[in-house]
């Protein structure tokens, strides 16, 4: 997370070729006019889809990222954050790992993990060591509604949902990680899916 305070997001976009200084001239007006986070601005502008935004900042906080619209998360993780906090930082828990001799991590999906009082407020709501992974705002808000208000059905990649193990970027590699707490295992999927 520390690597946001060395480098902010637009310098990094424009560094990568992603947006050129007028697009993120206009971006960065709008959230001085609106509030908010660039990243939000940015696209709604048109400038940059939201999966190319999680890629970016996967990459610029050296974070897993994941699409939670591909996952099948069990009802017992959900239960560790109540709806009023999921809905306040627009965060979704996807997993827990329960390690013995170790502390219980939450892995929760949030579109900025850099929110510290969200992080601050897990930790201290569900009691658990708190690792974030970089997801998109619209794909937190469609599980917050699936998974809370059973408004929508996921759509769980079959393969992945009945192996009961999601996998989560890191650094462009996938990892794979059981979502019902068991040990994580750092090999991709078998079926060459990530």
């Amino acid at each position: 997370m520390s690597a946001l305070n060395k480098k902010r997001l637009g310098d990094f976009l424009l560094e990568e070729g992603l947006i050129d200084k007028f697009q993120l001239a206009s971006a960065l007006a709008e959230q001085k006019k609106w509030g908010g986070r660039l990243g939000k601005h940015l696209i709604e502008l048109g400038i940059l889809s939201e999966e190319v935004l999680v890629k970016v900042l996967s990459k610029l906080l050296a974070l897993p990222s994941v699409d939670v619209g591909r996952l099948s998360i069990p009802r017992h993780v959900v239960e560790y954050v109540q709806v009023r906090t999921a809905e306040k930082y627009n965060v979704i828990p996807i997993g827990i790992e329960d390690a013995p001799g170790s502390t219980k991590t939450i892995i929760v999906a949030m579109s900025d993990p850099t929110n510290l009082p969200a992080l601050d407020e897990l930790r201290f709501t569900t009691g658990c060591a708190v690792r974030p992974v970089v997801s998109g705002d619209t794909s937190i808000e469609r599980a917050i509604r699936t998974y809370y208000y059973g408004t929508s059905s996921p759509a769980p990649d079959p393969k992945r949902a009945a192996s009961g193990d999601m996998v989560i970027m890191q650094g462009g590699e996938p990892r794979t990680v059981r979502m019902d707490g068991g040990e994580s295992d750092s090999s991709p999927p078998r079926d060459g899916s990530v």
